[in-house]
């Protein structure tokens, strides 16, 4: 599933930064929209943070056929695994200005659906956000442990953020496939996952959004 996350060299000051700089494109989410009935559900234009780019890849990904409910995206329950995790989600992803927790539980959905802190992927990374060895010990965290997944991972989608200019496609694409490749491919690269993965990403999130602070649709 994921990738090994690399990291541009002179990372740790680039990291520091992130932590520091606001990040205006993902405001806090809003309880806003119909009910989660499909991943395609969006809340009114005025109050969306993700660009249009962003909005019509995720809708183009289900049109297509490319990212199919059921089979790559699972029902957002209140009871499973992760919305039981929410109230740390959030807690910890409200200290980096800016970024919103729900986006960042979009990517943790798509990396390990399961909410398992423990689990390691075939390619050996591990935890929430499915850190690489290597990365983990860069962002000088333990992948294992859930708070500290979640603040890495965090840390890492506002430096890719910023890194590409709040294009949120290209962001989400390397943290799969890294920014080297997507900064090669001039956009997501065409290698059989990360096109789908950026996908699914993009509609958790849509789902996300019509969820109350409470994990309860909104109707």
């Amino acid at each position: 599933m994921a990738r090994k996350l690399g990291l541009p060299a002179g990372n740790g000051t680039m990291l520091k930064d992130a932590m520091k700089k606001p990040v205006p494109y993902l405001g806090a989410a809003r309880p806003l929209g119909r009910p989660l009935g499909s991943a395609r559900a969006e809340p009114a234009a005025d109050t969306w943070p993700l660009s249009q780019k962003a909005r019509n890849y995720a809708r183009h990904s289900i049109d297509s056929g490319l990212v199919k409910n059921g089979r790559d995206l699972w029902a957002i329950k209140p009871n499973d695994n992760i919305s039981r995790m929410r109230g740390m989600i959030n807690t910890v992803v409200n200290k980096y200005s800016g970024m919103d927790p729900k986006f960042v539980e979009a990517v943790m959905r798509a990396e390990n659906p399961w909410g398992d802190p423990a689990r390691a992927s075939e390619s050996g990374a591990r935890g929430l956000m499915q850190f690489m060895p290597a990365t983990a010990r860069s962002l000088g965290i333990n992948p294992l442990n859930p708070e500290q997944s979640v603040a890495g991972g965090t840390r890492y989608l506002k430096q890719l953020l910023e890194t590409f200019g709040g294009d949120e496609v290209k962001a989400v694409a390397a943290y799969n496939a890294g920014p080297g490749a997507v900064q090669r491919a001039g956009g997501v690269p065409q290698n059989g996952e990360t096109p789908k993965y950026v996908g699914k990403v993009l509609n958790y999130y849509l789902g996300l959004r019509n969820i109350s602070t409470s994990g309860h649709q909104v109707n």
